[in-house]
């Protein structure tokens, strides 16, 4: 069956569209000429001609037949042969029997087959449900590791979906596990840092030779083999001889210290004393002296330029501190080399400064090795950034894997269970396949195109029709349409006969096919407006076809498995859904099609609202009958012309030869008043009637249905209207149109 259709961009269907839901084994719409009803029907025919309309099937293996003005013209033309409908024939016990057997062998499987089907729309339910909390989990690893990681989720953030692949991919990882903080380091390297080479420091080159050093470890003493070295050497007073010595130049042989005269060889004796190898080793002291000074102040100028250097690899501040350092110690030497100088037979130790030097190397080899290994990343970022993102994708699904396993391990054994049921769906429907080929096959050893044409000729012939009928035709498995006498109709057949004939072909064709393996396929069938061109008396044998199929449908004792029923004609809708007074709606559903400003809509209703628009009049009768006099007269009228005129075919001035006396009178004045009251403009006298008149008028609208024979119909309508809720219940909205509907219908 169909249980859904979509209309959308068709006709005078827009984009935003009509969809039409819950519908029931057998559908009713109801519309004016115009107002949609055969887009609906055309829809149905050839939906895959319009690319914005769906129809949703519970079984699509449905075979959907639509009666309309385009069936009309493809199937029938007067001069023009008509394909023959195949139908089982009734002469061979046996081979039926098999084909009954074997249909009902189909329907068990049909069942199994739907049964199959839901329990595997139940399994892949689980089975989404088992990834929507899998893929939940996921969206949580990634709002709490997006913040730090938002490159690794680029293209995962608006796609569940997506990032659920994304998990599962990585389960084959194979890279080893990083921890949190290398990941966002290198991260912060790649993608938040400008990546620029940058050129490695040099260290601080400290090989200076420096010479003689040893003399700072040594006295520097005069000639030991002058005789006043012993005395120098005894009282430790070389320092303090070499100063005298130094002032007596400039005495004129006087002591620079005591101020007596000097002796006559004191001086040579000193300058023995103090002798060229003595003066070698002041002027080698000297010169170290010099040199270290020069040494200490490079290590210190390339320091200083080191420290100058600002690219964020060398530890800057440490490298200031390891500077101060050593220039503290610069000073503390050079005061040592100068009292050295002052004092040579001094013994003096500089400090060393050699390791502060090893250690502003070691911060340089850092900072190179760093620097490095940037330029490696300039040279590859995108390998780089490509290895960064593999490595943050292993660490967020671990973080991840306790919910990956759970899922995984859910959706192997629904997956299981699944494929297990699609086997068995497989073959279910392989066998019915086999089944229904068995059918097809017998079907073709007892169908025959002969008892159609004489099915349709026996009705033509019962109704009437007798000027034409079906003769098989000379072309194998067809019609055609000929005189009672075997000549050709050729093109003068009325739209009504042609119409009749139509119809009691597509009828026919209910019950066969036109090919011979498909006689009892299952059917939608849609009919749309099937009494056009047709007077009153086939009208209603039309109804009665139609309600045929009808109770085949709701009982399922035909082919037919769905009906819907398209028609503009109120009265025609009234018969073919006529059902008696209380009884529920089983297996309909009924729908109005309307179109405003060009655009079609679709309305369902809980009940039959053509038959409701009728008994909307007996409403309005009762509860407005005390409101409004003109209103009372034109819904008596209607009443008694829907009920007597347009059903009975009785004319209204016929009841009056019912009554007799003073009632024959109230009676013709009640028809009269009745056309002149809701036909004519009223005059103010006209218009002043009492109360008490329109009650003895009402009482004689009464006794018209007693005299007629027709007051079980009278106490039906006027108790169901008694059971009704007063009128502040009842829209007025809702009487208005009921009543609309059926005075303005004249079909």
């Amino acid at each position: 069956m169909i249980s859904e259709i979509i209309l959308r961009n068709v006709a005078t269907y827009d984009n935003e569209g009509v969809k039409l839901s819950d519908l029931e084994k057998v559908n009713y719409f109801y519309g004016s000429n115009g107002s949609g009803k055969t887009t609906i029907s055309e829809v149905l025919r050839n939906n895959n001609q319009y690319s914005d309309c769906h129809i949703n099937q519970t079984d699509p293996e449905y075979k959907t037949l639509v009666y309309n003005r385009n069936f009309v013209e493809e199937n029938f033309r007067q001069n023009e042969n008509i394909k023959g409908i195949f139908t089982l024939g009734k002469d061979q016990k046996d081979t039926m029997d098999s084909i009954t057997k074997i249909k009902e062998d189909i329907v068990k499987h049909t069942d199994k087959i739907n049964g199959l089907r839901g329990a595997l729309e139940e399994k892949q339910e689980e089975r989404d449900n088992n990834e929507i909390a899998f893929s939940d989990e996921c969206w949580k690893i990634k709002n709490k590791y997006e913040p730090h990681f938002k490159e690794a989720f680029i293209g995962y953030k608006n796609s569940k979906k997506n990032l659920v692949k994304k998990f599962i991919e990585e389960r084959d990882s194979k890279k080893d596990l990083k921890s949190f903080e290398e990941l966002t380091q290198r991260r912060e390297k790649l993608f938040e840092r400008s990546l620029v080479k940058v050129d490695t420091l040099q260290p601080i080159q400290s090989n200076y030779n420096l010479e003689n050093i040893d003399l700072l470890k040594r006295k520097i003493i005069g000639a030991e083999d002058v005789d006043i070295a012993n005395l120098i050497k005894e009282l430790n007073i070389s320092d303090w001889v070499l100063q005298g010595h130094n002032h007596m130049q400039n005495t004129d042989g006087v002591c620079p210290f005591c101020q007596q005269q000097l002796p006559d060889e004191l001086d040579a004796k000193l300058h023995n004393y103090f002798d060229q190898t003595y003066s070698d080793q002041i002027n080698r002291l000297k010169h170290l002296s010099e040199r270290y000074e020069l040494y200490i102040d490079d290590v210190i100028s390339q320091s200083i330029k080191l420290n100058n250097t600002t690219n964020g690899y060398l530890k800057n501040k440490k490298i200031e501190d390891i500077t101060s350092l050593i220039e503290a110690k610069k000073k503390d030497n050079i005061n040592l080399l100068k009292s050295k100088l002052n004092e040579p037979s001094k013994v003096v130790v500089l400090q060393d400064f050699s390791e502060n030097i090893d250690e502003i190397n070691q911060e340089v080899e850092e900072a190179n090795k760093l620097i490095k290994e940037n330029n490696t990343l300039v040279t590859n970022a995108k390998e780089a950034k490509k290895d960064l993102l593999a490595d943050i994708w292993k660490y967020l699904f671990e973080q991840n894997k306790e919910s990956y396993n759970s899922f995984k391990s859910n959706d192997d054994q629904l997956a299981t269970g699944i494929n297990g049921r699609n086997i068995g769906l497989k073959n279910k429907i392989k066998h019915r396949e086999q089944l229904r080929e068995e059918v097809s096959q017998l079907q073709m050893q007892v169908t025959n195109i002969e008892h159609s044409v004489n099915e349709i000729n026996k009705r033509l012939r019962s109704f009437g029709f007798t000027n034409f009928k079906l003769d098989t035709a000379s072309e194998k498995g067809h019609y055609k349409i000929v005189r009672e006498n075997g000549e050709d109709v050729e093109n003068t057949l009325s739209e009504g006969e042609k119409t009749f004939i139509t119809f009691l072909y597509f009828y026919n064709l209910l019950k066969g096919s036109t090919d011979s393996g498909e006689v009892t396929t299952n059917k939608v069938v849609v009919i749309d407006d099937p009494i056009s061109s047709l007077d009153s008396n086939i009208l209603f044998i039309v109804s009665n076809l139609i309600r045929e199929i009808i109770e085949e449908t709701k009982n399922n004792t035909g082919e037919t498995k769905q009906l819907i029923l398209l028609t503009h004609n109120i009265y025609f809708h009234k018969e073919v859904s006529f059902t008696r007074p209380n009884q529920p709606f089983s297996d309909e559903s009924f729908w109005i099609v309307r179109k405003t400003n060009n655009k079609s809509y679709v309305q369902q209703y809980d009940e039959n609202p053509i038959k409701s628009s009728y008994e909307l009049l007996w409403k309005e009768l009762v509860l407005l009958k005390n409101q409004s006099l003109i209103t009372t007269q034109n819904v008596m009228r209607r009443i008694l012309e829907n009920y007597f005129t347009f059903f009975g075919g009785i004319n209204l001035t016929d009841i009056v030869n019912k009554f007799e006396d003073e009632e024959k009178s109230i009676c013709r004045s009640l028809i009269s008043w009745l056309h002149d009251g809701s036909h004519h403009i009223n005059e103010d006298l006209f218009v002043e009637r009492s109360t008490d008149t329109v009650e003895r008028y009402l009482e004689v609208f009464m006794q018209i249905f007693y005299k007629m024979g027709h007051d079980s119909h009278y106490e039906m309508m006027m108790k169901n209207v008694d059971q009704e809720v007063t009128v502040d219940s009842i829209g007025k909205d809702e009487i208005e149109l009921g009543v609309k509907e059926v005075a303005s219908t004249s079909e």
